[in-house]
């Protein structure tokens, strides 16, 4: 029997088979405050998991460089809350109300709380799954709630067991058993042989340097030198020791924020030895672009053969193209290298990273092994305000085409001197993520500007300072290191 469900004030039917024999029935509601404990009782479904009420709101002003998500949940009787910025994976948090009237009326209250600070609801909706969702299956129902539109049907797998915490579920009974062997085989094809028993270390996130800026023509030039597109994301490392995962920070501390399981679930077919990935979380995607550590090399190999086992590694495990783990390609020639220069720049990326290819990996320290060049941008501004809250900065400020003033960040006066408003400095900074209402990342005053009036400081400078974060896409087929070049 078909049931009935409440879409912005009509009714209609749905009915949905997810894997194994469990229904799925999804209800929306959008541009509206959710009854939801209201929504707790239609028919209770052939599942014996209790459906899942789900409403995000989001918090967008460019003025303020404000681009966020929060989502509210009333799972069963635990109230689930996720938040981050707009387009990543964000962090959970999860708190057992002891009912499910009670989970309900919490979310309710979190709702209100928000709505009270200017967030939007953008979609609503009731979910049910056949399983206990974790929170990568609520990251992907959220996501699939599309405002104004009909009832839609979310499928999780069946038989999942409830994660205590994103990355602290391991799980090595669900893996195939065949892809170690193959990672093992893709390994020994290019000269690494397996050194079983290898102890577990501790290894935490090699650093770069950055570049002397004459020093980059030399880099282009030499055969030691390879290059790659820098991310702009959060840095992690992916450690693995017979099937267990645990994914870190720069500190070498558990991982969670922007951490998904979609992203660490295929690393634990590695079930025999010790691997490291390094990499960064850019959006809803690891970008790996190193590989310290397996069980056929250690930190003391050379870039090149580190880069080409990350390579052979991630394609004998089926993840070329994935859509949650990439590999960030390298340029070699000095053709190549160029033409990444150019192309990131003109795209408004944030730079590019020079490694040397003889070189080890430097784990914990600044290398210069490790080179950044970023593409950094200046503008004149206008100091508008000095101390906001208490610290030492000042407020930096232009004016638009109708000398109206608008704020572009704020910036630290530590070791400046005397600060004044009304001054004009020259600021120096990475980028902006939006033209019309730019916010500068990353500012730092220069010096002060005693040539130009404040009338000067204007708006248009930023027309092309624009930062973007996202990562080429490249098949892992055209991103092996070439020796001879």
């Amino acid at each position: 029997m078909a049931t009935e469900i409440k879409t912005d004030g009509g009714t209609g039917t749905n009915q949905y088979k997810a894997r194994g024999s469990a229904k799925l029935q999804t209800s929306l509601l959008a541009g509206q405050t959710p009854d939801l404990l209201g929504q707790l009782n239609p028919p209770p479904p052939a599942s014996e998991v209790e459906p899942v009420i789900i409403t995000e709101l989001q918090y967008v002003d460019l003025r303020a460089n404000h681009d966020k998500f929060y989502r509210v949940m009333a799972a069963g009787t635990e109230l689930v809350t996720q938040y981050g910025r707009n387009g990543t994976y964000g962090t959970f948090g999860r708190k057992d109300m002891g009912t499910a009237a009670a989970a309900a009326q919490a979310a309710e209250k979190a709702l209100a709380g928000k709505l009270g600070k200017g967030y939007k609801i953008t979609a609503s909706g009731a979910v049910q799954f056949d399983s206990v969702p974790q929170d990568s299956d609520l990251d992907k129902a959220a996501r699939t709630l599309p405002a104004g539109s009909g009832p839609i049907a979310v499928a999780v797998p069946q038989e999942r067991e409830q994660p205590p915490a994103v990355v602290a579920v391991n799980r090595v009974d669900d893996v195939d058993p065949e892809i170690l062997g193959r990672v093992d085989a893709a390994l020994e094809a290019i000269g690494l042989s397996r050194h079983p028993g290898q102890p577990p270390g501790s290894t935490r996130p090699m650093l770069a340097e950055t570049i002397d800026p004459t020093q980059v023509e030399h880099m282009i030039n030499s055969k030691q030198w390879v290059a790659q597109q820098k991310c702009d994301g959060d840095r992690l490392m992916i450690e693995v020791v017979d099937g267990q995962v645990s994914v870190l920070n720069r500190a070498g501390q558990a991982k969670t924020r922007n951490v998904g399981e979609d992203m660490v679930a295929p690393f634990r077919a590695l079930t025999e030895g010790r691997w490291v990935f390094d990499g960064e979380v850019v959006g809803s995607k690891v970008w790996l672009f190193d590989m310290p550590a397996s069980s056929h090399h250690d930190e003391t190999a050379p870039n090149d053969e580190r880069y080409r086992a990350l390579s052979a590694t991630l394609e004998a495990m089926g993840l070329a193209g994935s859509e949650h783990i990439g590999l960030i390609p390298t340029a070699t020639s000095p053709e190549a290298k160029r033409a990444l220069i150019e192309s990131q720049r003109e795209a408004g990326r944030e730079g590019v990273i020079f490694r040397n290819r003889n070189a080890p990996y430097d784990s914990a320290r600044r290398s210069y092994d490790l080179q950044k060049l970023k593409f950094l941008h200046e503008a004149d501004v206008v100091v508008s305000r000095v101390n906001v809250g208490g610290k030492q900065n000042a407020e930096l400020s232009v004016f638009d085409t109708h000398g109206n003033p608008q704020v572009v960040g704020y910036v630290t006066t530590i070791g400046k001197g005397s600060i004044a408003v009304g001054e004009v400095v020259e600021a120096r900074f990475m980028g902006i993520t939006n033209p019309d209402y730019p916010r500068m990342y990353q500012p730092r005053i220069l010096r002060r500007r005693h040539d130009k009036g404040a009338a000067e400081c204007s708006l248009e400078q930023f027309r092309y300072c624009r930062i973007n974060k996202k990562v080429e896409d490249t098949e892992l087929a055209s991103t092996d290191v070439d020796a001879d070049s």
